[in-house]
């Protein structure tokens, strides 16, 4: 009944936060490529891409001399702590624990909703606390 579809509603709403994940994870990878000054400028199309896909990426890069054109400064300030950002975000809003079974059945929606920059900024609703919570036990 409708509790059913309040719990659709909340499930799809993760699983399409958690198609964040990859971009994430793509941007701290990137962020530790680009310690070597030779490799910023090669990096930046990637860092558009991560941008472009991932509402959380964008608004951290943001916060750390992005903009849509690339690395302000040339540089990101202080990657090693935007890579600390990230990967807090990662763990705190992407990640899921929804059990594989659910995940496959609303993966392919999910997908297709993340694709859509306002559904992104709009999902951010939780069926429980943050893997990282869960597993640490607060």
């Amino acid at each position: 009944g409708i509790s059913g579809i309040v719990w659709s509603v909340f499930a799809l709403s993760e699983c399409t936060r958690s198609k964040e994940v990859v971009h994430i994870q793509t941007a701290i990878d990137l962020l530790g490529d680009i310690l070597t000054p030779s490799l910023v400028e090669e990096k930046q199309a990637q860092f558009k891409a991560a941008a472009s896909r991932s509402t959380l990426v964008r608004k951290i890069l943001r916060r750390h001399g992005w903009s849509s054109g690339g690395w302000q400064a040339g540089t990101p300030q202080s990657p090693s702590t935007l890579q600390r950002k990230l990967q807090v975000a990662k763990n705190q809003y992407a990640e899921t624990t929804l059990e594989t079974k659910i995940m496959r059945i609303l993966s392919p929606l999910a997908s297709l909703l993340h694709r859509c920059a306002l559904v992104r900024e709009l999902a951010f609703l939780r069926l429980r606390i943050a893997p990282a919570h869960e597993l640490s036990g607060l």
